[in-house]
């Protein structure tokens, strides 16, 4: 279901109900970096995801990052969001994306985003 956030504070979205976070500073680099292109590092912050459906419908989701690099993310959703379609990240700032790949992880979705934007997120 679709969230309206208010206010955004690093560290803190309002209006969403989530255990303490580990900080970014604690974040480790996650197995398999030797094989990568770019190193990627944990994360936990949670974001929103803005993306526009196939009916042309806005679409606004809470996700959590579950990795980063400096030209990718990877999120965890509730929901699949299509590979190829553009996404805006925001949370401490905005980051513009395209889905990669989309994979059921459980009863969620774990996608893989290509950076557009250098901002980070």
């Amino acid at each position: 279901m679709p969230i309206q956030i208010e206010r955004w504070h690093p560290g803190k979205v309002n209006r969403i109900d989530t255990p303490a976070l580990p900080n970014s500073k604690d974040a480790k680099p996650l197995s398999g970096a030797g094989r990568r292109r770019e190193p990627r590092v944990s994360g936990h912050e949670l974001v929103v995801a803005h993306w526009t459906d196939s009916d042309g419908r806005a679409r606004a989701e809470r996700a959590r990052i579950v990795d980063r690099s400096k030209k990718g993310l990877g999120l965890h959703l509730t929901v699949p969001i299509p590979v190829g379609v553009e996404v805006n990240i925001s949370g401490g700032t905005t980051v513009r994306a395209r889905v990669r790949h989309c994979r059921a992880d459980g009863e969620a979705y774990t996608v893989g985003l290509h950076r557009l934007s250098a901002d980070t997120c």
